[in-house]
């Protein structure tokens, strides 16, 4: 699935703005986006257990959505859209929407662990990096990764 150069060439969804489109193995649904969505937040609380973290915190936050750029499915995410600053912290278990909000692209930021130097960060075409002392250096978080459905390196 890579070129000669490494470039990652199949033809696949790569955003939450993909839903509805046609692909080489048929149209996006909303259901098989929020099943990949899933894994990813499981991937992050998998992530945060590891670390110990009880809290994160939002930092190099960008907003660029107003509530018109919500589609109808996501209007009760605009609530904990408007929550969001930076350097806020907000608790383990209430960070699910703000992973929503960053894969689909309302907003970005970094989730910082408040108990480490653990990050969590989010590139384009659905990349999610960890970085940091501890929660993903031993050798079974990986394996655990690639458990959950994701393709972890």
């Amino acid at each position: 699935m890579r070129d000669t150069e490494g470039r990652y060439t199949a033809d696949e969804w790569m955003s939450y703005s993909d839903v509805g489109k046609s692909f080489k193995n048929g149209t996006l649904t909303f259901k098989e986006y929020s099943e990949i969505e899933n894994k990813y937040i499981q991937a992050v609380n998998l992530f945060l257990k590891r670390s110990g973290c009880d809290g994160i915190i939002t930092k190099s936050v960008e907003k660029h959505s107003l509530i018109k750029d919500f589609v109808d499915r996501d209007r009760e995410l605009f609530k904990k859209y408007e929550e969001v600053a930076e350097g806020k912290v907000f608790k383990v278990k209430s960070f699910t929407p703000i992973v929503q909000l960053i894969l689909r692209d309302y907003l970005w930021c970094e989730l910082h662990c408040t108990a480490s130097n653990n990050v969590i960060r989010f590139g384009y075409d659905y990349y999610m990096y960890f970085s940091g002392d501890s929660g993903f250096k031993n050798p079974g978080f990986l394996k655990e990764i690639d458990e959950i459905g994701l393709f972890a390196e």
